[in-house]
């Protein structure tokens, strides 16, 4: 009789904690599921920040590329301008090298001790062989 007894009692402890233990995972489970859809959104929203912020470095960098490739263009048109003014390339003997900070071993005698040499045109340039295509 103790037997049974104890039994029943272990019976109706096991069935009402199975009970609770249901009862109790259903809000549970409903705060788990909650807050990983919290986390969820939280992440998503930091990866549109991302997403937005990539988009707006790509369009500046395409606006950078446009600009850049219509400058391209200017130029092009201005060497074609030039030529139609008979402007040509300098020859190489026209070509000075500038400086501005020289090693000291290179530093050209009567060069400014600072490290800065000033442009100046070869001895052999007169107007006439400065003027474009010869004509003054």
């Amino acid at each position: 009789m103790k037997r049974n007894a104890r039994k029943r009692i272990l019976q109706a402890l096991t069935r009402g904690t199975v009970r609770w233990l249901l009862l109790l995972a259903v809000p549970f489970a409903m705060l788990f599921t909650e807050a990983w859809l919290h986390l969820q959104i939280l992440q998503n929203g930091y990866h549109t920040v991302e997403l937005r912020s990539s988009i707006r470095d790509k369009e500046n960098r395409i606006r950078e590329l446009t600009a850049c490739e219509a400058s391209y263009g200017k130029l092009q048109q201005l060497e074609a301008n030039a030529r139609a003014l008979g402007l040509v390339e300098p020859q190489l003997s026209q070509i000075e090298v500038v400086r501005l900070h020289p090693s000291p071993n290179e530093q050209a005698p009567g060069a400014d001790p600072a490290g800065v040499e000033f442009a100046r045109l070869p001895k052999e340039a007169t107007p006439t062989t400065l003027a474009p295509n010869g004509k003054e």
